[in-house]
């Protein structure tokens, strides 16, 4: 019913007298929609934002978090922000005002920045102790400005450091290398990568003459590769249930790595042999 106009006047039977009108108002009505950059706002500046004119509002009231700006504009329908570095979601919201209070707050929520996620690490999953010029990379990220490469201990970054691409020296395998990416507003996740030790023989090979006498298969179930180690060297067979010979490797050093892309998955068995003798063990692969 508000605003509106209040009118009086007085009667007899003569007839009525002058009429006396006041006018009612009531508070403004509640602001529209904030318009406005709501996302990834961290360290930005000169951003506005912006309502309708308010009907019966003679100024607004905006309230924007602590650790923001207003530069210009408050108490008209649009101001003028900055932004410092900051983590979490605020909001900036907005009152009309007239002579008879405040309209309901419009508000809307703001966010620091888009989180960032981390590439896969591309590069050789298999090496030997003491390899050189081993190189990784990652797909670029527009937004990111440092790569964040973690090597184990053993593991030594010669080139690249802080880029999507590095160069590195090994003297230890069978160990996680992990990387996330960074830029003025925070991290991304960190991705991992392993590198297991494959397809390396010593100078002198101490397991040449060694029986195979027992063999470690993992990780079982497996996905992409599976490693096996045994107490001698010979050759692994990978067979399906019908007996079938699917993949062969050697085993070096009691160590033999086979690729499973191109496997299905299912049960198999991987065979050892050396001198005839054989050891069998039931693994899975899934997909």
């Amino acid at each position: 019913m508000f605003p509106g106009t209040v009118s009086v006047y007085g009667s007899n039977n003569c007839g009525n007298g002058p009429t006396r009108r006041i006018t009612v108002r009531s508070a403004p009505a509640k602001p529209g929609s904030i318009t406005g950059k709501a996302n990834d706002l961290c360290q930005n500046i000169n951003v506005t934002y912006s309502i309708a004119n308010v009907a019966g509002a003679s100024s607004y009231n905006w309230s924007v978090p602590a650790f923001a700006t207003i530069i210009s504009g408050q108490g008209t329908t649009s101001i003028t922000v900055n932004f410092p570095k900051f983590y979490a979601t605020a909001t900036i919201s907005v009152v009309a005002v007239n002579n008879c209070g405040n309209s309901e707050a419009r508000s809307l929520i703001i966010n620091p920045f888009i989180v960032l996620l981390a590439n896969a690490i591309n590069g050789p999953s298999t090496a030997c102790a003491n390899q050189s010029g081993l190189l990784f990379n990652t797909t670029a990220i527009p937004s990111a400005t440092y790569y964040d490469w973690t090597l184990p201990p053993g593991g030594v970054i010669t080139s690249g450091i802080t880029t999507n691409s590095i160069t590195a020296n090994w003297s230890t395998v069978f160990t996680n290398m992990s990387l996330r990416v960074q830029n003025s507003c925070g991290a991304s996740n960190r991705v991992f990568k392993t590198l297991v030790e494959a397809g390396c023989r010593n100078a002198v090979d101490e397991t040449d003459d060694k029986p195979i006498e027992s063999m470690e298969v993992f990780p079982n179930p497996a996905t992409d590769f599976v490693q096996i180690k045994t107490t001698g060297n010979g050759i692994v067979e990978l067979r399906n249930s019908l007996g079938q010979a699917l993949i062969q490797a050697e085993i070096i050093n009691g160590i033999a790595l086979i690729n499973l892309k191109e496997i299905k998955p299912g049960v198999y068995f991987v065979i050892a042999i050396c001198n005839e003798q054989k050891i069998t063990k039931r693994m899975v692969v899934t997909k």
